[in-house]
This record gives structure tokens, sequence and C-alpha cells, in this order.
């Protein structure tokens, strides 16, 4: 039988980012711990679910990732998204992320032990980008839970996000409120502020919640 041109593709140039490993948590105790982290820390994690499996792919695709050479992730939680990044970009690509929670770093590890995780504050990408030497990115995905910060922080991260950016570099954010909901708006103003383009929100529906996803490009 002979392989299709996929499966030649794919056994001629295998990916050197990891998988996430088969010694992390089940399905349920992932959705336990981020439901249970979600209670100690509502502000911090915004939802009391991950990214559902759709959502993930809807975040991280059409961002020009196959052909990256730096890209950040804020906010990963147990890695929904970022299994789906390391799907797509290159094996020569570099890739960080950034989650404050600690139990939830904790996981991440264990599901991804060889990709690099900082535990601590988005608002630090662009000291973690300079410390690693990959700026400028060319993307940057997201889950925070943007509309729960105050303004100052919005607009300080948001710029950071650009900054790090190249010209044309992509970033991708969340949120699970429609757009007509005041602190979405106030959101969106400012993100039509700092991008030169911006398309969505694309609605991905799940049986949770229906998930609001923002391309943007520098």
């Amino acid at each position: 039988m002979t392989p299709s041109a996929s499966q030649a593709q794919t056994q001629a140039a295998p990916s050197r980012h990891p998988s996430p490993t088969p010694n992390a948590l089940s399905a349920p105790a992932k959705s336990f711990l981020f439901f249970t982290e979600f209670f100690r820390s509502p502000r911090q994690l915004g939802a009391w679910f991950s990214s559902p499996p759709r959502v993930a792919r809807a975040l991280a695709e059409h961002l020009g990732l196959e052909n990256a050479r730096a890209v950040a992730e804020l906010g990963p939680g147990t890695g929904p998204v970022t299994a789906e990044v390391l799907r797509l970009i290159p094996p020569s690509c570099r890739f960080f992320a950034i989650e404050k929670n600690e139990r939830l770093a904790n996981e991440f590890r264990r599901r991804f032990p060889g990709v690099d995780l900082v535990e601590g504050s988005a608002s630090e990408l662009i000291r973690h980008s300079r410390e690693r030497e990959m700026l400028p990115l060319d993307a940057v995905v997201s889950s925070l839970p943007w509309i729960l910060f105050p303004k100052d922080l919005q607009r300080e991260m948001i710029r950071d996000v650009a900054s790090a950016l190249k010209p044309g570099g992509r970033f991708s954010m969340i949120t699970y409120r429609a757009r007509g909901l005041p602190l979405v708006r106030r959101l969106l103003d400012l993100v039509h502020e700092t991008f030169s383009v911006v398309e969505g929100p694309i609605v991905v529906r799940s049986r949770l919640s229906p998930a609001y996803i923002y391309r943007c490009t520098k």
C-alpha cells in the first residue's frame, strides 16, 4: 500500500515539538482542577472550564504558525491551545508560554515536560521574550480573561503584545462574552486602536459556552 502524500511528508519531517504526555491528568481530572481553580481565583481564569478542542483549534489556526520563527502563548492553563500550537508550528520555531496559576502550571509541566513555561505574569511578555532572544515574535496566542482586567492594565498589555510582534505579526484572543457588552466593547476599542486589522468575532459554539475569537494583525 502506497502512503499518502501527507503521510510521507509527516514521516520525512517529524516535529521536534513534544506531544502531550500520557502521565498527565485524565480529562475529567483536568476539568475538575480547572473548575476548582476558577472558584479560587475567578478573575484570574475568567471561565470555569478550559478551552474545548474546537475552540483551541480556532484560536491557533489562521495565524501563519506553519511558517513562524517565534511564538508565545499567554495563559495556557493545562494546555489545550498549546497542543494545537505545537501541532502547527515548524520544528525550527521557538515557543514559550506564560501561566500565572501555580496548580495549572504544574499540570502543564506534567503534560508538556519539554515546553518552555514561565510561571508568572503575562504582563512580562516583552521581558521574557527578550531574555530568550526571541523578539520580534511572529505570533502571540492568548486565552487570558481580558475583559476582567482593569482598563489601564488592558491597555498596557495589549500595547506590549503589539510591541513584541514583528510588522504583520498576528495575535489571537478569546472572550466568552458577546461584543455588545460594555466590558467587551471597551476591550475591543483598545484592540482597534492598537492593531491595523482586527478580524472577528469568529464565533465557535460548544456545549459549554459560545467562544468569541478575534484575530489581529500588527
